[in-house]
């Protein structure tokens, strides 16, 4: 019976320890949640869509992301970005303005070959204000 008992609190340690830690899933901070969902192209020279993003129903700016890291803006122009941690991003302009894109929300598919996308985010920035924003896609 002690043996039993030693091996149930070794057991509830090694949980304790992994709750703690957060071990699996997101524990680096960074998950995959499916990031690939965001980008416009491989590059800049490979640009298929962007994003029309809103606030309070007011089209504020376009956005493109590539898979190579960087980016375009239409307000600011363009920068590169990287995922900090899961569902967020942050980003750097060429022009010195810096954003983090947290909470990111993707969804989207195609209907009648025709590709459809909303992306959603709270964007928090000293630079370019703190807002929430809904981003629909616009294929070229």
């Amino acid at each position: 019976m002690r043996k039993v008992l030693l091996s149930s609190a070794a057991v509830a340690v090694l949980i304790t320890i992994v709750s703690l830690g957060n071990i699996g899933g997101c524990s680096s901070n960074i998950c995959d949640f499916g990031i690939s969902s965001i980008y416009n192209g491989a590059d800049f020279s490979d640009q298929e869509s962007e994003w029309e993003c809103r606030t309070g129903g007011v089209v504020e700016y376009t956005i493109a992301f590539f898979a190579d890291g960087t980016g375009t803006r239409s307000d600011i122009g363009d920068f590169t970005w990287v995922q900090t941690e899961c569902k967020q991003l942050e980003f750097t302009a060429d022009s010195g303005e810096f954003a983090t894109l947290k909470g990111l929300q993707v969804t989207g598919g195609i209907i009648g070959g025709e590709k459809f996308g909303q992306m959603k985010f709270n964007q928090v920035s000293p630079d370019l204000g703190n807002f929430g924003y809904t981003c629909e896609l616009i294929v070229f």
